[in-house]
């Protein structure tokens, strides 16, 4: 997974179980990633855009979920708007503006030594945040 601060989008790599074969890109619609003083938060938006291996083809995933919830009030029509839009800009970023970048970044393999990452015990708190005003502190 690999989400920039400030984009309304991950983008996350798919392989087939127990493979090194590339099954989709996907691309996970959801607020800015935002740095709390346990980690990172960020709320997904249901919507999702399903990329094949070669970055030749996409389609919607869950878009019936989405318009329901636009529906019935869950999110404005304007937020639904801007969400289709940063979809669109995503596809755009994956298969254009940084296509050459995640074909490297396909490549890529975690250090076998490292361990799993443990969620903090304080993971349920919601006066955590802390605002990024001053920009990402990596």
């Amino acid at each position: 997974m690999l989400i920039v601060p400030g984009e309304a989008f991950s983008t996350n790599l798919m392989w087939k179980t127990g493979s090194k074969d590339l099954l989709c890109w996907y691309i996970n619609l959801q607020e800015p990633i935002q740095r709390t003083s346990i980690g990172f938060d960020t709320m997904d938006h249901m919507l999702d855009v399903v990329v094949s291996p070669d970055m030749s083809e996409w389609k919607w995933k869950d878009e019936d979920e989405f318009v329901e919830a636009e529906r019935i009030g869950f999110y404005s029509h304007e937020k639904a708007c801007e969400i289709w839009a940063e979809a669109k800009k995503a596809v755009h970023i994956l298969t254009s503006e940084r296509q050459a970048l995640y074909k490297e970044w396909k490549k890529w393999q975690a250090n076998p030594a490292w361990e799993i990452p443990k969620l903090s015990p304080l993971w349920e708190m919601k006066d955590l945040t802390v605002s990024m005003s001053s920009g990402f502190r990596g």
